[in-house]
């Protein structure tokens, strides 16, 4: 792990959209006094993506322009919060300027509600909740995993979810431990037909 002290590193807020991860980074950026980005956007504005045709209302990122647009920030030598849906693009390009990675999480049926509120198209709301039942970006960080911060922000406010993340930043608990389906057996059958559901919409991915 980098020392954080230094002028240049990168932290990484990940996790399912609808888990918190702007406001988290945005608070955690001026605790740190780093400068914060959101990815996506970043991508947009160097015009390295492209709609994905199918209707999922997302886009498709070029991953070797990606790769150096990220190792290119690191000549502003400045500290950064990143928010990202693509952590192992961001540690492959920068993995020795992580010290460690933030993983948000949120109880799936909690994740639904909340981006239904924000008027999320039905199938892109059903894909997210189903990959954050289904562990989706925590596998993708688990070889990582020694330095994962894993947050549950489920009905938590943002200044008990700060505490959290310090208290474990303090005490270096790192790991992947949460299991939706573990925890709640009547989720299974939820996400069966959230399942059915993905598969109804898959061509076109429309309702």
């Amino acid at each position: 792990m980098i020392d954080v002290e230094s002028s240049v590193y990168i932290t990484l807020v990940v996790g399912t959209p609808g888990t918190g991860k702007t406001l988290i980074g945005a608070m955690l950026s001026e605790e740190l006094q780093c400068r914060f980005m959101d990815s996506s956007r970043l991508f947009i504005k160097e015009q390295i993506v492209k709609p994905d045709h199918t209707g999922r209302h997302t886009y498709i990122v070029d991953y070797d322009k990606a790769l150096k647009v990220i190792v290119n920030l690191l000549r502003n030598a400045a500290c950064y919060v990143v928010e990202t849906h693509y952590p192992s693009l961001w540690i492959e390009a920068v993995e020795s300027y992580i010290p460690f990675i933030i993983l948000l999480r949120t109880h799936p049926l909690l994740l639904y509600d909340r981006l239904r509120m924000k008027g999320w198209p039905k199938p892109k709301i059903v894909e997210n909740a189903v990959a954050e039942a289904t562990n989706v970006i925590a596998e993708e960080l688990y070889e990582w995993r020694h330095m994962v911060l894993e947050v549950d922000t489920t009905n938590r406010d943002p200044i008990g979810v700060m505490d959290d993340l310090f208290n474990s930043l303090y005490e270096w608990r790192t790991g992947i431990r949460i299991d939706w389906l573990s925890r709640d057996e009547s989720l299974t059958s939820i996400v069966s037909k959230w399942l059915i559901d993905l598969d109804r919409y898959k061509y076109g991915f429309r309702e």
